[in-house]
């Protein structure tokens, strides 16, 4: 990681705002790959699993990253009331 430096607080909300915008695209990858399905037409396709699951898939898929570890956790939890 590079060194940067910070002369107001203006740079610094910018800088935050970079950070958080890479944690997000990070995340949405954790979620695409954790995700062995096709789902949502061209909105998530992937041409290793080119087939809806919903035998399988039909849940939410919760993504935690660590704070300290930095690691991105992974966890499927089932839809309630049987719809998204």
């Amino acid at each position: 990681m590079r060194n940067i430096q910070i002369t107001d607080h203006h740079e610094l909300s910018k800088y935050k705002e970079i950070q958080f915008i890479l944690d997000s695209a990070e995340i949405s990858v954790y979620a695409s790959l954790s995700r062995k399905e096709s789902r949502w037409g061209w909105f998530h396709f992937r041409t290793d699993y080119p087939k809806k699951d919903d035998e399988n898939w039909l849940k939410h898929v919760v993504l935690e990253k660590g704070e300290k570890s930095g690691e991105v956790q992974t966890s499927l939890v089932p839809i309630q009331n049987g719809g998204v």
